[in-house]
């Protein structure tokens, strides 16, 4: 029961398995491109919401009063 695989048989099946890559990097690109997109936002406004929480804990406040 030997058959014998040619090259023909070997570039049709990479071609099938290509396209379905293919289809399946076109169909999770825009899912991939949001969430990068959120996590970015997410990352720099934790950043803001913590400087300027440093930022009041280093202010100095200094009264002038006249006599």
């Amino acid at each position: 029961m030997s058959t014998n695989v040619e090259r023909s048989d070997l570039e049709k099946k990479l071609r099938e398995i290509q396209d379905e890559v293919d289809d399946a990097a076109t169909t999770a690109k825009p899912a991939a491109l949001s969430i990068g997109t959120a996590i970015i936002a997410g990352a720099v406004g934790i950043a803001y919401i913590i400087g300027q929480r440093k930022g009041d804990k280093r202010t100095t406040i200094v009264e002038v009063r006249r006599v």
